[in-house]
């Protein structure tokens, strides 16, 4: 294969499998986009929830195995 095929083939291949991961990949979120006040609060929430001892306490025997 000459040189100048083997660099457009690379050149094409390269192209292609960015073009994949950019589909793929997620978006990054600029700087100043960060959560508001009430998504972060929301968060906090959930997770309070999720580690409550009343909550925990209702927990299937199988999700728990570290006990």
């Amino acid at each position: 294969m000459r040189n100048e095929t083997l660099k457009a083939l690379v050149i094409v291949n390269v192209r292609k499998t960015l073009e994949r991961v950019r589909g793929v990949a997620p978006d990054v979120p600029k700087e100043d986009t960060l959560p508001t006040a009430p998504v972060a609060a929301g968060v906090l929430d959930l997770i309070e929830a999720a580690t409550h001892p009343s909550n925990l306490c209702r927990m299937e025997p199988t999700w728990h195995p570290w006990f």
